[in-house]
């Protein structure tokens, strides 16, 4: 898994977390629940990462031709 992939993983747990968290507080301003929104975005885009990151491995195993040079 690559870093990028890694921190939107993190993000989106901490940020679900402290959302779910933060709705059983009952006085606090509405501001704040934008959090939770937030986790479940950047859990989506871990997915999609994770997904376009193993279709890159095969692109790359693909279009390899042992005369390039790489």
């Amino acid at each position: 898994m690559a870093k990028r992939t890694k921190l939107l993983l993190i993000s989106g747990i901490i940020c679900l977390v402290v959302g779910a968290v933060l709705n059983y507080i009952p006085d606090l301003f509405a501001s704040i629940y934008f959090v939770f929104p937030v986790g479940a975005v950047f859990f989506g885009l871990f997915l999609i990462s994770l997904i376009l990151e193993r279709e890159d491995a095969l692109f790359g195993q693909d279009h390899h031709t042992p005369g390039e040079g790489r």
